[in-house]
C-alpha cells in the first residue's frame, strides 16, 4: 500500500484560491465534461465506448459487494463506537414502516392461508427424503454434507398447494434450492413436473 502523502494534503487554501478553482472546474464542465443531467447522443456514446474498449475496469474480475478481510476489518474499526442519533433512528424507522407489509412483500399471495393439511407429518417428510436418497433433487447435495443449523433437506410442494400431500407432488430440496423456487413459480411447476 502506498503511504506517500499527496503534496497538497492538509494545506489550507484562501477563499480567493477556492473561487478561482471553482471557476476553472465550471469552465471544464461547461465544455461538455461531467455535466450532470446531460443527454448523451448515440454518436457520442459510441465514441466513448470505443475509447474505453480494452481498458480494464475497476470491477473487472471482482465480485461486487465482496470485500477483502483486511478491508472489512478497516470498515469495522472505522464504524466502531459510532451510534445513530435518536432523530436518525426515527427517520429510518419511518422510511421502513410498512415496507414489507402485505402487497409490498414479494412472498405475499393475496392473503391465502398457508395452512398445511393433517397429512403433513414428520413421518411423511422423512419418507420423501428416504425416497430421494437424502439428496437435493436440484443441485445433488447430500444431507450429510449440510452444515449449520439446517442439517435436514426441505420437502417442496411442486404445485405450491400446501394441502396436497400426495408423494408425487413432493420433492426433496436443500434450503438454497428451495428458496429459489419462491420466485417464478410457473417455471418451477413445469420444471419439476417434467
Amino acid at each position: 500500500m502506498n503511504n506517500k502523502v499527496h503534496g497538497n494534503f492538509g494545506k489550507r487554501r484562501s477563499e480567493e484560491f477556492k473561487k478561482k478553482l471553482s471557476k476553472i472546474h465550471k469552465s471544464i464542465t461547461n465544455k461538455g465534461r461531467f455535466e450532470k443531467g446531460r443527454v448523451i447522443t448515440e454518436a457520442e456514446r459510441l465514441r466513448i465506448s470505443s475509447m474505453n474498449k480494452g481498458r480494464v475496469g475497476y470491477w473487472k474480475g471482482k465480485k461486487r459487494g465482496h470485500y477483502s478481510e483486511e478491508l472489512r476489518k478497516k470498515i469495522g474499526l472505522g464504524n466502531k463506537g459510532k451510534k445513530l442519533s435518536e432523530e436518525t433512528k426515527k427517520k429510518l424507522s419511518e422510511a421502513h414502516k410498512g415496507r414489507w407489509k402485505r402487497e409490498n412483500n414479494p412472498k405475499w399471495n393475496g392473503g391465502n392461508s398457508l395452512i398445511y393439511s393433517n397429512d403433513w407429518t414428520d413421518i411423511l417428510r422423512e419418507s420423501i427424503r428416504q425416497r430421494d436418497d437424502h439428496v437435493c433433487q436440484e443441485c445433488g447435495i447430500h444431507q450429510d454434507e449440510l452444515d449449520g443449523k439446517f442439517k435436514k433437506l426441505d420437502i417442496h410442494h411442486i404445485d405450491y398447494d400446501k394441502k396436497n400431500c400426495n408423494p408425487d407432488n413432493l420433492i426433496t430440496l436443500c434450503k438454497s434450492c428451495h428458496s429459489k423456487t419462491n420466485q417464478n413459480r410457473e417455471y418451477w411447476k413445469n420444471y419439476f413436473n417434467n
